[in-house]
């Protein structure tokens, strides 16, 4: 039994990477925007590839999901399933009103033994991880990718780690950030697996939980606060 089940759970992980991706301006093709129809605020509702109104970088955990299976599932609330499957770039801008020096997304993966790529975090036997990977990009925003969080298994603090089945949270820091009101593509590939941002809880939780954009946010306001002259 245990010689069938180490056949059954491949021992290559797959990359699923996200990157900042360059300066893009348009959507098309595998690129997608925000729809400008449906219960959430334009910016944040999603998903359509022929639009022109980019995503809300303040509002990431709302609508950034990779949906993979078929037929796709959203598992964000009132949106409808990421079309393009593992492999695509959202159009994004950053809306925040002040120069984001540092990024960090929290995602919850789905990925079980059956997923292809998923194997053993070591050797032939043991807890199953599956490879994740972070990215710069053209547009130069950060020069320090790391990969963090409670379910790393190997390679924490590098651009490239093994990870069990919870979450994973990309970051990214150093260089000039992203200016004020850019818009980039956010990307991502060779994904096999559906993945969401984390939600989060009341919004007065939201810096002490240190998760995702929230957190950087929260930092940026803070030292906003600190420079206004008494």
């Amino acid at each position: 039994m245990a010689a069938a089940m180490a056949l059954a759970i491949p021992q290559a992980h797959a990359a699923n990477i996200i990157g900042f991706a360059n300066n893009a301006t348009a959507c098309g093709g595998s690129t997608l925007c925000s729809t400008n129809t449906g219960p959430l605020p334009v910016g944040t509702q999603g998903y359509i590839t022929t639009g022109s109104t980019p995503f809300n970088l303040s509002t990431i955990n709302s609508w950034f999901q990779i949906d993979t299976t078929t037929p796709a599932v959203s598992h964000l609330p009132n949106q409808p399933p990421e079309p393009l499957g593992g492999a695509g770039n959202f159009l994004v801008r950053n809306d925040t009103g002040a120069v984001v020096t540092s990024f960090s997304l929290t995602l919850t993966d789905t990925f079980t033994a059956t997923t292809p790529s998923v194997g053993f975090c070591s050797g032939s036997s043991g807890p199953l991880c599956d490879n994740f990977q972070i990215h710069g990009g053209a547009a130069n925003y950060f020069t320090t990718f790391t990969l963090t969080g409670p379910n790393c298994f190997s390679g924490c603090g590098t651009d490239s780690a093994n990870f069990t089945p919870g979450t994973v949270t990309y970051n990214w820091s150093g260089g000039t950030g992203v200016p004020i009101g850019a818009t980039f593509n956010l990307n991502f590939a060779s994904w096999n697996n559906d993945v969401f941002a984390t939600q989060v809880p009341e919004p007065g939780t939201l810096l002490l939980l240190g998760s995702g954009l929230a957190f950087c946010l929260g930092g940026i306001a803070w030292r906003r606060h600190r420079q206004i002259p008494g």
